[in-house]
């Protein structure tokens, strides 16, 4: 008994030996410097254990030998394996600047390693996505992707790759691929948290795979996906947001009491007199100094009085009160959550996001719920299957009623005086001029209207927008091995997006109080309401349905390290239905949900001579619209001893969004392309700091299905016709025999390189573009019922140039990754069959596609200045040559006579981007340059300024005495107003800017750090940042910023947490 209990002893004694093994070791650069916070994973066990600051590790495990995996930011991963009986360990871990990775390029229709790729690409990774902290994907590109260009001036961002190659402005956008099908949905649905990478298919034998509508360029959005690991995994993260509210003083304004002299000029020269002693005086907008100089001319007010009171205005400012009561700082809130969990035959990841922000508006507010599932499974040998779902609801509410910055007051005025008081000092809201004169208002029906004054901040809590949407995109893909190197897919696709938009005005509103008194009549002393009392509810519903399925073979051999072949042949057949219907209904009591019967046929009389009679306006409307695509296509490249390789793809198109005769005229659509890895040579063996050399070249042909004719006449039926309160149909689109679809070439040249072991690499491209049978409107024989119709009339020529730089430069523990693109792009209209307008249309500053042959699509044209008249400061020109001040022989003077400047879209533009790492921490920035364009800055309009009150700021400058006309190009002030005068001078070269600038666009300090937790590492990060920081350098002298022409970007200032598990 006694040697069974030593021998049990013994075992155990060795077994607690055994176990309690150790494995010691540092981790170092290549220097011998340690590196800290490096992570060794077991294979077997999956544990998890990190280096100390000093870059040392010490796992205990049972014995034998232990395969883990080492890692760390910065550094390529090492499969090491580790024995007890060794001793110390030392792991040399080799930078990634160091080592050329494979990169592989998603096309929505094949992943293929960008080596082999013989087109154009450019991508954006995970990492440099997060650079910047927004809550809409698109926001995070700009600058990232050489050839992809942000047009802001309007407001609202519009992308375009490689120029523009359509005169129509809504069909010029690139075509948005999301995890490999076309994506007709709002992007604001997708969650950023949820983007892996972006790739962008600029050139021919990159994007005409996608056909017809991969004419203006491809953006490839791919979502993540579970990891090829064997670990579980949650992500936690949350971001805060703060906007500023947008700057009412950003456009340079009239000054109250510039204002205010104006009208007394006005007044005295009996501007007002006939409008206010009027029969219809009660429809025109009255300021209140011009009601107090009527005042003080009928004896009611003194002089004093008078004064006092101007004094007093002239200190006001309406933007002061709109942006203090009406206006904040947004603030929004990202969180966001995944969870990943793999297996040898199942890959797993699903996300929940929520988002609110309270907009800068004081009623906006905004909520976003989004969920995603990835999930790749293998059935067998030969079948996977791999299942993508994503939904998103969104919810935005805000007043029905929130006034524009500039208040339109109506009444033939367009912008309200700058003195409008909207709340007293005891911050009660104050009353102002709305579509009719104050006294009109104030006197109405004698009490017995509704009450038919206006004040804008109680205004705004009297009605209700409501938009909620919902979007859920989902993706089956069944994957099935037919040989070694054969494979086949079928892929369907759904997406479902249904929105729904309320507009609820109280009956307190002012929309409602002024609709229902308008239509309100006064018989014996009763009113009788024709539109009946109560809120006002317009509803509209959008929806949009679309099914995609496609079958693909995909072949792909090696044959003894000298040949490779690969081959992919498909089809699609595609269907897009949007629907679109409206209602509105009076009477509506929200509490109970009911309305009240209209009568819409019958016309009434309007209150007090407003207008003549009208029918009561009826909201309900239906739209139906179905695009079907059919598709066919195929892709092949052979690759020679890995050096040498050539590709090829074809497509045909048939859609029915040209009418249905066009179907049997397929679009078919090519590319072509080479590629040579001359750094593979033998002749460059010898060539040490030359890590690759690259040179491709493509050709091709992709489309552009605008779709906004048709081969047959297409009819629009409408409801009841005001004249016969009947149905009537009118033709939409007059039938075009001879239509055809919208067609791109391109040629590009590209040379891919690294040097000095990869710590510089990068891309030269230049292409040059021919788009065909461009779509425009044409005039017509008027006798045909038509002025103009849609035509192929046009071609454009473009050219550009794309430089991609990378660096990776390492120096002890600090890091430095500079990435600068630059693009060039001239885009020239070579012919253009269309109409021809007058002077007057191509003097629009380039804030329009204007296609004039020999021309940018964006052209900047003015009228020749000739400085002022030093008599009295009149605007001079140029009519044939002659100095001149014949205004409207000017104005109408031919085309030739005017001054081209250029373009008002960036022909060069670019981006330089650092981050720079020291230990954990990490600073990004961002630097936007575009130059070699120009842009229209506004001016006075005298005219404007006397009739709607549209003042500018450059009033302050006008020419008052002779002498000015050496330090201002601005007018003198005439009356009466001539508005070919102001006309000419607004439309001058004096108004003319250059828009070089150089834009501080995002930074951000990231710090990073992993926890030991038992066996569990904790990785986390915490940064700061800011976006729209401004400009740095401007070559204009005008205060405005040239990208952003109405109102700058805000400034939006992020901060947020990252937690990994």
């Amino acid at each position: 008994m006694k040697n069974v209990i030593s021998s049990i002893a013994a075992i155990l004694l060795t077994v607690t030996v055994f176990a309690q093994q150790h494995y010691r070791g540092t981790i170092k650069q290549q220097d011998g410097s340690p590196i800290s916070f490096a992570t060794l994973r077991i294979n077997e066990t999956d544990r998890v254990f990190t280096t100390d600051s000093l870059g040392r590790f010490n796992i205990s495990a049972t014995g034998g030998e232990l395969e883990v995996v080492v890692s760390a930011v910065g550094y390529k991963p090492q499969n090491i394996t580790l024995d007890a009986g060794q001793g110390d360990t030392d792991i040399v871990l080799v930078p990634t600047e160091n080592v050329i990775e494979e990169v592989l390029v998603n096309t929505g229709y094949q992943i293929l390693p960008k080596e082999r790729a013989t087109g154009s690409y450019g991508q954006i990774s995970n990492s440099e996505l997060n650079t910047m902290t927004t809550v809409n994907i698109l926001e995070r590109l700009e600058g990232k992707v050489a050839g992809l260009q942000f047009d802001n001036r309007s407001g609202t961002s519009v992308i375009n790759v490689r120029g523009l190659n359509t005169f129509s402005s809504g069909s010029s956008k690139p075509l948005i691929v999301l995890d490999n099908f076309p994506y007709d949905g709002d992007l604001n649905n997708l969650n950023p948290n949820d983007i892996e990478s972006v790739t962008v298919l600029k050139d021919a034998a990159a994007s005409s795979i996608w056909g017809s509508r991969a004419g203006n360029g491809v953006i490839v959005i791919t979502t993540k996906k579970g990891k090829d690991s064997s670990r579980a995994a949650v992500n936690i993260m949350g971001n805060v947001l703060i906007t500023q509210k947008p700057d009412l003083f950003y456009t340079p304004s009239i000054s109250s009491s510039d204002f205010m002299e104006v009208e007394r000029m006005l007044f005295d020269n009996g501007f007002y007199d006939r409008a206010y002693s009027s029969s219809t005086k009660q429809r025109t907008v009255f300021s209140p100094l011009i009601e107090l100089l009527y005042a003080n001319k009928d004896g009611k007010v003194t002089k004093e009085e008078l004064e006092q009171k101007m004094d007093y205005w002239s200190a006001r400012d309406y933007r002061n009160d709109y942006s203090k009561h009406l206006l904040r700082n947004a603030l929004g809130q990202q969180y966001f959550a995944t969870v990943e969990s793999n297996t040898e035959k199942n890959r797993m990841q699903a996300s929940l996001g929520f988002d609110h922000n309270n907009g800068a508006q004081i009623k906006s507010n905004s909520e976003r719920y989004t969920f995603r599932l990835s999930n790749e499974t293998t059935l067998s040998k030969k079948l996977s299957m791999l299942v993508n779902v994503a939904y998103t609801e969104s919810v935005n509410k805000n007043s029905a009623t929130f006034p524009s910055s500039n208040l339109i007051p109506g009444g033939t005025r367009n912008a309200i005086y700058p003195y409008a008081e909207l709340i007293d000092a005891g911050g009660n809201p104050l009353v102002i001029a709305k579509n009719f004169n104050r006294a009109f208002a104030d006197t109405a029906g004698a009490g017995k209207l509704l009450d038919w004054t206006y004040m804008p901040l109680e205004d705004v809590d009297k009605s209700t927008a409501r938009t909620r949407s919902g979007h859920i995109a989902a993706n089956l893909q069944l994957r099935y091995r037919i040989l070694e190197s054969l494979s086949g897919e079928l892929t369907y696709g759904y997406e479902n997006q249904s929105g729904k938009t309320s507009l609820h005005y109280q009956e307190e509103s002012f929309h409602a109080r002024d609709l229902i008194n308008r239509f309100s009549q006064i018989v014996n002393g009763e009113v009788k309401y024709n539109l009946p009392r109560g809120g006002i509810l317009n509803n509209a519903t959008n929806h949009l349905q679309a099914h995609r399925i496609r079958g693909q073979l995909n072949f792909n051999k090696k044959w003894a390290q000298r040949h490779g072949f690969s081959w992919l042949l498909g089809g699609e057949i595609s269907s897009s239905n949007t629907t679109q219907d409206s209602y509105g209904v009076y009477g509506y009591d929200e509490g109970v949900m009911t309305s009240k019967n209209v009568d819409y046929i019958n016309r009434f009389p309007i209150y007090g001579n407003l207008a003549g009679s009208q029918t009561i306006p009826f909201y309900t409307g239906y739209s139906d619209r179905m695009v079907r695509y059919v598709s066919m296509y195929s892709n092949l490249q052979y690759d020679f001893l890995e050096k040498y390789s050539i590709s090829m793809s074809a497509r045909r198109d048939a859609s029915n969004g040209f009418g249905s005769k066009i179907n049997t005229r397929w679009n078919p659509l090519w590319s072509t392309g080479l590629a040579w890895h001359v750094s593979k040579e033998k002749f460059m063996e010898n060539i040490a700091w030359l890590d690759m050399l690259k040179l491709r070249s493509t050709l091709g042909a992709g489309g552009n299905a605008v779709g906004s004719s048709s081969l047959e006449a297409t009819l629009v039926f409408s409801s009841n016709s005001p004249y016969t309160n009947l149905p009537y149909a009118q033709v939409f689109n007059p039938p075009n025999p001879s239509l055809k679809w919208e067609t791109v070439r391109m040629l590009n040249y590209g040379l891919d390189f690294a040097l000095l072991n990869n710590r510089l690499s990068g891309a030269v491209e230049f292409y040059k573009k021919r788009s065909y049978d461009i779509l425009s409107q044409d005039v017509v024989d008027p006798t045909s019922g038509f002025l103009t119709m849609t035509k192929n009339v046009g071609e454009i020529e473009s050219k550009g140039v794309d430089i991609n730089l990378r660096g990776s430069i390492s120096i002890d523990k600090f890091r430095w990754n500079p990435h600068l693109n630059f693009s060039y792009a001239s885009n020239t209209i070579t012919s253009f069959k269309g109409g021809i307008g007058t002077t007057t249309n191509y003097v629009n500053g380039g804030v329009q596609i204007t296609p004039i042959e020999g021309k940018p699509l964006y052209p900047v044209f003015s009228y020749k200045f000739a400085g002022l008249d030093p008599e009295n400061g009149d605007p001079q020109g140029y009519l044939k040559g002659e100095l001149s001040k014949n205004y409207a022989q000017m104005l109408a003077d031919s085309l030739q006579y005017l001054n081209f400047h250029g373009t008002a879209l960036p022909p060069y533009y670019g981006a330089f981007n650092n981050d720079f790492s020291y230990k954990n921490f990490t600073l990004s920035m961002n630097i936007l340059f575009k130059w070699g364009h120009y842009f229209r800055k506004e001016s006075i309009s005298y005219t404007a300024l006397f009739n709607s009150w549209t003042g500018h700021g450059d009033f302050e400058k006008r020419w008052q005495k002779t002498g000015d006309e050496t330090m201002t190009t601005v007018p003198s002030m005439v009356y009466p107003g001539d508005a070919n005068r102001d006309n000419f001078y607004v439309r001058s070269d004096a108004n003319i800017e250059r828009g070089d600038l150089i834009r501080f666009q995002s930074v951000r300090l990231s710090y990073n750090t992993s926890l030991k937790v038992n066996r569990y590492a904790i990785r986390g990060s915490l940064f700061v940042g800011a976006n729209n920081l401004g400009v740095i350098w401007k070559k204009s002298e005008s205060t405005l910023d040239p990208d952003y022409l109405a109102m700058p970007s805000p400034k939006v200032f992020t901060a947020g947490l990252n937690f990994q598990l």
